[in-house]
């Protein structure tokens, strides 16, 4: 697997990883909760939500889509590496890719 595209996994994976818990926290709201996690929801609307610049709404929505299109993002990226490097036996691609399909 060549840098670059190792990168952009690890970028995308940060992607999915953030994009996870903005969708999280939004699904959170309204719901009854303790009072912990109503006071990091209240810190969240406080901290947060202004620096987005946008609506509870749009950045629920922006953030499964973002979740989603990183998703779909990650295998495409597999394929082109496993196609790109016609050395690789295919038991050791396995094992490498096990991981990162399991993920999904």
């Amino acid at each position: 697997m060549t840098l670059p595209i190792l990168l952009f996994i690890v970028f995308l994976a940060a992607i999915e990883t953030l994009a996870s818990y903005i969708s999280r926290v939004y699904a959170e709201f309204g719901k009854i909760l303790t009072r912990e996690i109503e006071e990091n929801l209240d810190a969240w609307e406080e901290l947060v939500e202004p620096q987005l610049g946008l609506t509870r709404q749009h950045a629920a929505i922006s953030a499964a889509v973002l979740q989603q299109l990183a998703l779909g993002l990650i295998p495409p990226q597999r394929r082109r590496d496993r196609a790109g490097n016609p050395r690789r036996r295919a038991g050791r691609g396995l094992l490498q890719s096990a991981p990162a399909h399991a993920a999904l």
